[in-house]
């Protein structure tokens, strides 16, 4: 110890901080070390001057990294700066840097303890202990069922409540579980509701004929999902059987049900409004005339997906489209096929209910069809055919299809079908004088057919739209349709003064045609995607003239000229 460190440390023990200062200062100027720069920071510390006693600790800290007196020696000044948290992370770097021994980790893991103590919130309420049961029960009626499963592992009390409490478990929702769900949590769940389970999904069970046996036989449930789990072909109806509450099934992926069985099912929930069915596996040995053996009387909504190839239609759904007696209240109906099977003619006109069809598969042409005339939304959909057939037979007789209703027509995947065919839907009403107007009409990858070289693209358009039910038309779609440049785009600005959604995705639309369908004043929204002709300032243009415009692009290369607006 040099002869100016001892008196700087006999003045500053009498008090006399300046002298002491001096002598410090004296001291460094001969042989800097650590312990001389921190005396100097505990100096200015005593007489207030707590940034040069913070600059003094961090070079303290700089000369000996390893050492806990800078860490010690800056927390303090931070503290008395009031930056409490930048103290806490310059006790926990000392804590990294330094060796886990010696009396000054010990006092740097106490001063950081301290000070996370005092930093640290006040002790936690359980809430439980504070609120009503009733308004508790209403908080936890917001959680999800796996939440509430996650909140009995807050302690015993949690536990208690929620499992006591019958209102919290009248979803019974596995469709978050991980792992396989045993059968003894199906019945304490079975227990806890005390027949006020309403809703379950069903899913990764271990025993899966087991929980939905005790299930349908113990709770009034009217809202059933099924996914991933391997039933035996009779459990399922005979347990829907004893469901006469049920009013929804969903069948989703991987509950693999044959067309027999499936028909079965659909005899033995007589009281089923909605049914969904992910995953129908269609049998070549089923006779396409089977169908269900009682009248589904209540049977509102009905979407169908099956998964495998058939050649045949009417191996799939012949038996049940057969027999619109046994489906009196049927409204809406959805059928969803692998694109490689065909869809056959099919005769729906005796579902005197039906308002919404869908179907999403290959059609075979379109004569034979028969619609019923209460249909109000049509929605056929081929993916990506390369061509399509629906049209390619001369429609002999178009009254037996008349949809004088229709107010929503979708075609996807009509590469190669011309537009008038398309609208051909429309022209026949059944002798209704005044038949409802269509509000939306999407018909994607269609062409034209110019009937002779004088007549162009927009005229063919222009006719077409000035169709007497295409006058209130609000929603249009041309995407993917080559016949579909600015001047046709200026047509639909004319001819139609209702539109506010358009989509003209994957066409020759430019600038000119943006600023024409924007001018026109009723336009709320334009989708351009892929369209390569079309400018970013253009759609700039668009979105301050307040129109909401969806564009993006798939094509990296950038090529194509661009047209300004």
């Amino acid at each position: 110890m040099s002869h100016f460190q001892e008196q700087g440390r006999a003045a500053y023990k009498c008090k006399d901080y300046a002298k002491a200062l001096d002598l410090f200062d004296r001291a460094i100027g001969r042989m800097p070390s650590a312990q001389l720069y921190d005396n100097r920071s505990a100096c200015h510390e005593k007489l207030d001057d707590l940034s040069a006693a913070l600059s003094e600790a961090k070079k303290t800290i700089q000369l000996a990294r390893e050492d806990p007196t800078g860490y010690l020696r800056a927390g303090k000044v931070l503290l008395k700066m009031e930056k409490r948290g930048t103290a806490a992370e310059i006790y926990s770097y000392g804590m990294r840097s330094i060796k886990h021994v010696g009396q000054g980790y010990e006092l740097l893991r106490k001063a950081q303890k301290d000070l996370m103590n005092e930093l640290s919130p006040p002790k936690s309420v359980d809430p439980l202990t504070m609120l009503p049961p009733e308004l508790a029960v209403q908080v936890l009626e917001y959680l999800s069922f796996k939440q509430l499963m996650n909140a009995c592992l807050v302690s015993k009390e949690w536990t208690k409540f929620i499992r006591g409490n019958p209102d919290l478990w009248t979803y019974l929702d596995l469709s978050g579980a991980i792992r396989k769900v045993g059968s003894k949590f199906i019945s304490r769940a079975i227990n806890i509701a005390r027949k006020r389970m309403k809703r379950a999904y069903l899913h990764n069970l271990y025993d899966a004929d087991k929980a939905l046996r005790a299930i349908s036989t113990q709770c009034p449930i009217e809202d059933l999902t099924l996914r991933y789990m391997l039933l035996p072909p009779s459990e399922m109806p005979k347990c829907l059987s004893a469901l006469t509450t049920l009013r929804r099934l969903h069948i989703g992926h991987k509950v693999q049900i044959l067309i027999q069985p499936f028909y079965d099912m659909l005899s033995a929930a007589s009281n089923l409004k909605v049914l969904r069915c992910d995953d129908l596996v269609a049998c070549h040995s089923v006779p396409g005339n089977a169908g269900p053996s009682e009248k589904m009387a209540r049977l509102t909504d009905l979407d169908v997906t099956w998964q495998h190839f058939v050649a045949e239609w009417s191996v799939v759904f012949g038996g049940l489209l057969g027999r619109p007696v046994y489906f009196p209240d049927l409204c809406r109906l959805r059928i969803d096929g692998p694109m490689q099977s065909r869809m056959e003619s099919t005769h729906l006109e005796h579902f005197g209910s039906l308002e919404h069809l869908e179907l999403r598969a290959q059609l075979n042409p379109i004569r034979g069809w028969r619609l019923p005339p209460a249909l109000r939304t049509l929605h056929i959909d081929q993916g990506n055919a390369k061509r399509s057939v629906l049209f390619e037979v001369a429609i002999v007789d178009p009254e037996c299809w008349p949809t004088p209703q229709l107010e929503v027509l979708i075609l996807k995947g009509m590469q190669g079908a011309y537009l008038p065919n398309c609208l051909q839907w429309l022209d026949n009403s059944n002798s209704v004088e005044s038949p409802v107007h269509l509000n939306t009409l999407f018909v994607t990858g269609c062409a034209l057919r110019l009937p002779s070289d004088a007549e162009t693209a927009a005229q063919v358009v222009r006719a077409a739209l000035k169709h007497p039910r295409l006058g209130s038309l609000t929603h249009l779609s041309f995407e993917e349709c080559s016949f579909c440049d600015d001047t046709v785009i200026g047509v639909i600005a004319d001819t139609l003064p209702k539109l506010q959604i358009l989509n003209v995705s994957k066409t020759d639309i430019t600038g000119v045609g943006v600023k024409l369908l924007v001018q026109s004043g009723s336009l709320k929204e334009l989708i351009v995607n892929d369209c390569r002709n079309l400018g970013h300032d253009a759609v700039v243009w668009a979105r301050n003239q307040g129109v909401k415009v969806e564009c993006s692009s798939s094509d990296v290369s950038g090529m194509g000229k661009k047209v300004r607006y």
